[in-house]
């Protein structure tokens, strides 16, 4: 093998493995995002919930929330599993309902969910029940689930930040470069060059 097909295969290689070391373990768009589980504002309820958007961004109507929702759902328990309600898509008959807001935004980063002081976020499951964050909207600041706040209503939402906007999620921790398989994914190209190495030696 001539210095300059040595050269070559040697280049291929490290490239490969700058790739490899450079590749995100997941490049799906979407983001996921748990739903805060507020317990002291819950008067004894728990929310396993969470909300998928496409992506993350500054959102400030209904329309553009709409159009960057992929899926969400939330269960609220209290106690035990039979006192259990649930907002799931395939559960309800009035849809997806993001309500604009009175100038303020719903804010998605890689790590947050957050709604901003004056905004509006509900969702409905029919005509009589609810899940909402009102932070401050109309000067009014409520945080309620259920038919007619069966669930509870609260005046305030313990995870704000320190301008008064609302954590109402966040996103799962991201899953890192496993070691042991990266040290793998380097004995493999090392092995390689090796052969390589041998090869070339034995022609010339």
């Amino acid at each position: 093998m001539t210095r300059a097909v040595w050269t070559r295969y040697s280049a291929v290689g490290l490239v490969a493995l700058v790739s490899l070391l450079g590749t995100p373990v997941s490049a799906v768009a979407e983001i996921i995002y748990k739903v805060t589980n507020d317990l002291p504002d819950q008067n004894g309820w728990s929310i396993d919930g969470t909300i998928t958007l496409s992506g993350t961004g500054t959102y400030q109507t209904r329309d553009e929330v709409n159009g960057a929702e992929q899926a969400y759902a939330f269960e609220f328990t209290n106690g035990n599993p039979s006192d259990t309600w649930q907002i799931d898509p395939a559960l309800m008959w009035t849809g997806f309902n993001w309500l604009d807001n009175n100038g303020g935004t719903l804010e998605a980063t890689s790590s947050t969910l957050t709604l901003s002081s004056g905004s509006f976020l509900q969702f409905l499951a029919d005509a009589g029940r609810n899940f909402r964050w009102q932070n401050n909207y109309f000067d009014t600041t409520i945080y309620q689930a259920g038919d007619d706040n069966r669930f509870w209503g609260s005046s305030t939402f313990s995870p704000t930040t320190s301008g008064g906007d609302w954590i109402i999620g966040s996103v799962a921790a991201v899953p890192e470069i496993d070691p042991a398989g990266m040290g793998s994914v380097l004995a493999l190209v090392s092995g390689a060059l090796a052969v390589l190495e041998r090869r070339r030696l034995k022609v010339a």
